[in-house]
């Protein structure tokens, strides 16, 4: 018996445990060099994001203090210029800043630029003189004698003969008294007379504000809440010159009858502290945040030369903006006891800074406004390169063991087909050997058994040649050479004349072959390769018979096309099989199951020549009750012209 090289018979289980072993290690020691870089990297990648975040802490407070001290250098050049023009170029002081306000404080005048009103000022505005005896007469009949209406008509009497404040005076006192003895018209009337003396102060505050303050108390509800609004609204606005108690005190009591509160003056603020850090506290120049506000923080910064002082004051849009010229980072300011002008981002990774302004030690902390995208997306790319080699790793791996698999499968099926073939071919020369050994011999004694054995071998030497023929029909087709003589053919001639030939050799084996032929077209074909398909499948059907004797052949046309449909009733093919049985080398578990000899070449061969004809191969087929293999073949007129083609 022909052998196969010794590596077909390697075990596949131990090529593949092996080149599975060289893959998982290659892929292991790919993910472990993977994580180690990735490690190095994302380290690396921290080192240089916090360098970064070092310089841009370090550039925000270099930019933060170097504004701080222009500022500083800008009010001392005003001032100590001698322009004519100082509101003018006051507003050059304050250009480039989004929010913030310069300040020129001179005895008796505040300006703000750009031009702000002021609620109040911070210094109280001078009182009018009034000789202490003027009123003397009507508060001795209101308080000594509580005579009310007598104290009313003196003061009503005293304001017809007198102007300025002392008129205001008298009237105020003529209100009051009407509003003791419960005369509301008159004490409105009254009221509104003051209000007509417009700004004129009394007491330092005008008379306009008091007027209309006092008349709250005599209207009802709705008209009380409602002229509160306006009056608040008026104070708001900067409508008198207030002192910062006198302010602070009408807004406090107008918000109470409106139900609002209101914030804080923040430009207010900012001017009266600086009016106090100068003459209060002596400080003629610096800087200072200031947090008494409820509504933000300020930075002042502010110089003085004689009795000016000249200022800025900075929101934290200002510091803000300073802090811009490092671009691509996010800044906090808040001093060491977390008064903040500007919020820290807390939730990402930062640099801190100390530094000293404004008579108070701050903490400046620098964040990236986005995270730093270099080295995510070096990572990225890093393992994107790395699982595609391990990809490709795995990939090639399993490439190499399906061929390996697939070399491995069509070795063995070569290595079978050898020995089927080598045994089809030993078992007709054994009996052409043993029979022409005999007739060589003269142990022949009979003419009769003489032509038996001439029969025989003639019958034997058919076989072989057929065998022959059959291996060489099938090289030339798996090469695409094979040449078909197409000629107009009956079928069912050539399905009788083979199942005469199959029947007459199966005969002693007790093979019946029934054939049911109806009058059957013409086909395009040829006629030794359709011979040749039908008698494989009469043969298969006689070998794979098993205890089955009876084999049924049917000849039909359907449509205009042949059929012909071998049946026998013997072992059956499984599901599993029945999708590989055309392919070359390939038998039924079943036959190899049963030890049944074949070579695995012709079904192959049979589908190759239904192809050439345009026809197919079917099969039906369960297991232990038979088969059925059809042919279909497209029919033809009978004088269809001869025509030659190549298998493809």
């Amino acid at each position: 018996m022909a052998k196969g090289p010794p590596w077909v018979y390697l075990s596949l289980s131990r090529v593949m445990l092996l080149v599975l072993s060289v893959t998982v290690i290659s892929a292991i020691a790919l993910c472990l060099l993977s994580w180690r870089l990735s490690v190095l990297d994302r380290a690396v990648a921290q080192q240089r994001v916090r360098e970064r975040l070092d310089h841009a802490a370090d550039s925000g407070s270099g930019a933060l203090l170097q504004a701080v001290s222009e500022t500083g250098e800008r009010l001392q050049s005003f001032l100590d210029s001698n322009s004519a023009g100082k509101i003018r170029y006051l507003g050059a002081v304050a250009h480039g800043c989004n929010s913030c306000r310069a300040v020129l404080i001179e005895p008796g005048l505040v300006t703000l630029f750009p031009e702000t009103r002021l609620l109040y000022s911070p210094e109280s505005p001078p009182p009018a003189v009034i000789d202490d005896g003027a009123f003397g007469g009507g508060e001795a009949l209101e308080f000594n004698h509580r005579e009310y209406g007598a104290a009313a008509a003196w003061f009503l009497e005293l304001a017809k003969r007198s102007k300025g404040a002392v008129r205001a005076g008298a009237l105020v006192g003529a209100a009051r008294n009407f509003t003791k003895q419960k005369q509301t018209g008159d004490a409105i009337a009254a009221w509104s007379k003051v209000e007509e003396l417009g700004t004129l102060c009394l007491n330092g505050e005008p008379c306009e504000l008091i007027a209309r303050f006092a008349r709250l108390s005599l209207l009802a509800s709705q008209p009380r809440q409602s002229e509160a609004g306006r009056l608040l609204t008026d104070l708001d606005s900067g409508r008198w010159l207030l002192s910062r108690t006198s302010y602070e005190y009408y807004s406090e009591q107008l918000s109470n009858v409106t139900g609002t509160r209101r914030s804080p003056p923040m430009w207010e603020e900012a001017v009266y502290s600086i009016t106090q850090f100068v003459r209060d506290q002596h400080i003629a120049a610096g800087e200072r945040v200031l947090h008494s506000l409820a509504s933000t923080p300020v930075l002042v910064v502010w110089r003085t030369r004689g009795g000016t002082i000249a200022g800025m004051v900075f929101t934290p849009a200002d510091v803000r903006t300073w802090l811009a010229r490092v671009p691509g980072f996010v800044f906090g300011l808040e001093t060491l006891d977390n008064q903040v002008i500007l919020p820290a981002a807390h939730d990402k990774l930062r640099a801190e800074r100390v530094l000293s302004f404004g008579n108070a030690h701050w903490r400046l902390s620098a964040s990236a406004i986005q995270p730093m995208a270099e080295p995510r997306i070096r990572q990225v790319l890093l393992l994107t390169s790395l699982s595609l080699v391990i990809v490709l790793v795995l990939t090639g791996s399993y490439a190499v063991i399906k061929a390996v698999s697939r070399e491995l499968a069509v070795s063995r099926l070569q290595a079978d087909f050898v020995s089927a073939v080598s045994h089809e071919f030993r078992t007709p020369l054994t009996t052409l050997r043993s029979m022409s050994e005999m007739l060589e011999r003269g142990r022949v004694p009979t003419e009769e058994r003489k032509q038996r054995y001439y029969s025989l071998i003639s019958r034997e030497t058919q076989r072989l040649h057929r065998l022959v023929e059959d291996l060489l029909d099938f090289g030339r087709m798996e090469a695409g050479k094979k040449q078909y003589d197409m000629r107009p053919t009956q079928i069912s001639t050539i399905v009788s004349e083979v199942v005469v030939e199959v029947s007459e050799e199966h005969a002693a084996a007790g093979f019946e072959i029934e054939i049911q032929a109806t009058p059957a077209g013409f086909v395009l074909g040829d006629a030794d390769a359709l011979r040749r398909a039908v008698r494989n499948l009469l043969e298969n059907a006689v070998k794979y018979s098993a205890g089955s004797r009876r084999i049924v052949v049917e000849v039909r046309n359907v449509e205009g096309q042949v059929s012909v449909s071998v049946q026998d009733y013997g072992m059956g093919i499984s599901r599993a099989d029945l999708k590989k049985i055309f392919r070359k080398f390939e038998r039924g578990s079943a036959a190899k199951a049963s030890s049944i000899q074949g070579t695995g070449l012709g079904l192959a061969m049979v589908h190759g020549i239904l192809r050439a004809h345009g026809g197919s191969v079917r099969v039906e087929s369960e297991e232990n009750r038979g088969s059925t293999f059809t042919l279909v073949i497209p029919g033809v007129e009978p004088n269809q012209e001869t025509v030659a083609c190549r298998a493809s």
